[in-house]
């Protein structure tokens, strides 16, 4: 799957731009679904501004506008065009959810019980900055089947993720080396699951690096 979306990418550089400084292209999934992904070139390194993605049966499932790598405005809808989900965020709002490696644990367990989710995409690092695992994609992206091709066996459900994250918790103080922490914390639907998340400082923000 990475040679492929490393081709996808280098197409996109080659016949896709519209200036010297934006780049736009078609990507196209296994499973029908397509996307089509707009970049703009700064400092040297192309930043997502907008994705707009649809269904294999030419529904709309969303659309995506992101400032510095950060997703601020999505629209969401279903495969039959009801909407799923709305979001504006904040400069705010994300300060304060990335301010430590705490806050950033809180806001999972706080979505798994409320079952708003719409946040947690604002713990994976902006675009082309950071490493995030598989797990931690899924993890901010449960119940988005526009991405299930994308997260291949890491996909979970909402119900899935609120089953075993609505009871977690924090274990102890976290371990901070630098830009780089660990926070231990248990869940399941028993909470009897041990796990360690890694997280990373970019620019001041902590956010999830795997687990």
């Amino acid at each position: 799957m990475k040679h492929t979306l490393l081709i996808i990418t280098a197409l996109m550089l080659i016949v896709g731009f519209s200036d010297a400084q934006t780049y736009k292209g078609m990507r196209f999934n296994d499973d029908g679904s397509k996307s089509f992904e707009t970049y703009k070139e700064s400092k040297g390194k192309l930043e997502l501004v907008k994705k707009v993605s649809w269904y294999s049966n030419g529904q709309k499932g969303s659309e995506d506008t992101y400032k510095d790598g950060k997703l601020i405005k999505r629209n969401e809808w279903d495969r039959d065009g009801n909407v799923i989900e709305q979001l504006t965020s904040s400069d705010e709002e994300t300060s304060s959810i990335n301010s430590t490696p705490e806050s950033v644990m809180i806001t999972i367990f706080s979505a798994a019980k409320t079952g708003k989710v719409r946040v947690l995409k604002s713990l994976l690092p902006p675009e082309g900055e950071g490493t995030t695992d598989g797990d931690c994609k899924a993890l901010c992206n449960p119940g988005n089947k526009s991405m299930r091709n994308e997260l291949g066996h890491n996909y979970v459900t909402l119900e899935e993720f609120k089953k075993y994250f609505s009871k977690a918790k924090i274990v102890g103080e976290p371990i901070i080396n630098g830009d780089l922490a660990k926070v231990n914390f248990v869940f399941g639907p028993n909470v009897e699951r041990d796990e360690t998340m890694n997280l990373q400082r970019i620019k001041g923000k902590w956010y999830l690096a795997s687990f």
